[in-house]
């Protein structure tokens, strides 16, 4: 009703051509000609190549529906255009969904072989450390059209650590904040003709170089807009409690013995391992910011961010001097922690806790 002019005939001097489906059937077009121009200059309409040597269209129009244009119209989803080229006005949603089509269920770009993978990783090193990595391009296919700001990306099988490149990668082109999790059993790198060793004893020191050497090419290559680029990571090793396992009946025990057992530390631990398995006891995020100070000769190490207050500060060493559980104290953490062995005696224990709760009564105190 809203039209005036019957698009069922051609105009004068011109030629009706309807779209014929695969199957050489006539259709309709879906919209008229104003219609599909302004929802072009919209960016509501999408033009694509079409790949299929079978098909005599080598173009395919894709569109936005109406309630997903409605919702865009209202604030309700955000959009970005892939191009600053006016005539490429094609918008994408925030969650990464192809304007006017989903994900392909079929990939047949080259960059997304196996044979690829092989080549992402000799260019990070002269040797074929790693067989059959996942393609970078595919990895980072998925990643653009399945996550968003703040997505944590979780790869079980994390390998080479392609998803990890691929995410720093894709964050140095659209400048969001992915982070990733990768996970990886320390296999053992067969010593065979395939593989050549290197350095790398396992899987997991080849990721972790991996991860290093991606890092710093992808700034490298972009030296005035990436330098802010985050590509740090963080190493976890799970393993066994820190804490010495005891399994003495009350008979069993000798004076020698408790002498023996004055540490409950188990004597490979690092003051790391003591930090952050106190992280894990209090279920803080393993990527908060870390640092570590000397105060009076004693290493004291600051879990957050210095904003007030701070969620956790440590001090493992023995013997702990009045002045730095003062330091620590008056920084009002919300937990401080201490090794058994920190304090004199049981007297020196409990003055730490009356110390607390006179200075920073918000301070939780935990002694391991």
């Amino acid at each position: 009703a809203d039209f005036i002019f019957n698009y069922a005939e051609a105009p004068e001097g011109a030629s009706a051509i309807w779209p014929v489906t695969a199957k050489g059937d006539q259709c309709v077009w879906r919209l008229i000609p104003e219609r599909l121009l302004s929802d072009w200059q919209k960016g509501f309409i999408k033009v694509i190549p079409q790949k299929d040597s079978s098909s005599k269209n080598r173009f395919a129009i894709q569109y936005l529906s109406g309630g997903i244009i409605e919702k865009i119209n209202s604030g309700e989803l955000e959009t970005y255009r892939t191009s600053n080229n006016p005539n490429i006005p094609t918008i994408e949603i925030k969650n990464f969904k192809t304007a006017g089509a989903g994900i392909a269920s079929l990939w047949t770009d080259k960059n997304f072989y196996t044979t690829r993978g092989n080549n992402d990783i000799k260019e990070l090193f002269s040797n074929k450390v790693f067989s059959y990595p996942k393609p970078l391009e595919l990895v980072r296919y998925i990643l653009k059209r399945a996550t968003n700001q703040n997505s944590i990306v979780l790869d079980f099988f994390s390998g080479s650590g392609t998803t990890a490149h691929a995410t720093m990668l894709l964050n140095a082109e659209d400048q969001l904040n992915r982070k990733f999790i990768m996970v990886q059993l320390p296999e053992q790198i067969k010593d065979n003709k395939e593989i050549k060793k290197g350095d790398y004893s396992t899987i997991c020191e080849i990721g972790k170089e991996r991860i290093r050497r991606a890092g710093k090419k992808i700034k490298e290559e972009n030296p005035l807009t990436k330098q802010d680029l985050d590509i740090g990571f963080r190493v976890f090793k799970l393993d066994e409690s820190n804490m010495t396992d005891v399994y003495y009946a009350p008979n069993d025990y000798s004076q020698d013995l408790l002498t023996a057992l004055e540490s409950n530390v188990k004597p490979d631990r690092t003051e790391l391992d003591l930090l952050f398995g106190c992280v894990l006891d209090w279920a803080l995020p393993l990527s908060m910011p870390y640092k570590s100070e000397k105060i009076d000769q004693c290493t004291v190490h600051t879990y957050g961010t210095e904003s007030d207050p701070i969620e956790l500060i440590a001090c493992f060493d023995e013997n702990v001097p009045k002045s730095v559980i003062e330091t620590i104290a008056i920084r009002r953490p919300l937990r401080a922690v201490f090794r058994d062995g920190s304090f004199a005696d049981s007297p020196a224990k409990i003055n730490v806790g009356e110390l607390f709760k006179a200075t920073s009564p918000i301070t939780e105190i935990k002694v391991i």
